[in-house]
């Protein structure tokens, strides 16, 4: 993990009892962005999220550290990095594996263990929310 230990995130308190997950992204070209932080309230059935990624200080470009802060504009793909390799040559190529759109970190990297001949990634809109054609 590039962060080292879940235990220099910035988290506090209650989050830190119900810490459940801790997924890795990684963007195209396979250079680490940050992570999804994955927790379960005892009290509440529902889950919940924390994007955290590595922030340089606004007065200091020297000084950065880990915040729970959102990507941004663009959301990263979970698995992204799996969808190309960088040929001989130094170019990004699409991989020629078929592709598995899951929904949850969880899920997907579950699926990557079912299915080893298949790029599983994230979709970070519920399936419910795709606009997909009908069949």
């Amino acid at each position: 993990s590039p962060l080292g230990s879940e235990e220099s995130l910035p988290l506090t308190g209650k989050e830190r009892l119900s810490f459940q997950g801790l997924y890795e992204y990684y963007d195209i070209d396979n250079t680490f962005i940050g992570y999804n932080l994955r927790f379960k309230f005892p009290e509440e059935k529902t889950k919940t999220y924390y994007p955290v990624t590595y922030r340089m200080s606004a007065d200091d470009e020297v000084r950065g550290g880990w915040q729970r802060k959102a990507w941004g504009d663009l959301v990263p793909i979970y698995g992204m990095h799996k969808l190309f390799h960088v040929a001989k040559d130094g170019s990004l190529m699409p991989s020629t594996k078929p592709i598995l759109i899951v929904e949850g970190e969880k899920a997907c990297d579950a699926a990557t263990k079912i299915f080893p001949h298949h790029n599983v990634i994230l979709s970070q809109e519920s399936i419910a929310q795709l606009n997909l054609p009908e069949r």
